[in-house]
């Protein structure tokens, strides 16, 4: 594949982009159910 190094690096913040949020909801969720103190299933954001 021909490209850029400039293309990477924009797919690699698109990538990251794209992956905090599923991160963080499913840590949240995964926290809730393990019933870690400040954690509560109400902090998951719904969309």
């Amino acid at each position: 594949m021909d490209g850029d190094g400039s293309q990477a690096y924009g797919l690699l913040f698109l990538g990251v982009l794209a992956f905090l949020p599923g991160y963080y909801e499913t840590r949240v969720a995964y926290y809730s159910w393990r019933g870690a103190p400040g954690y509560t299933f109400a902090s998951v954001p719904d969309y």
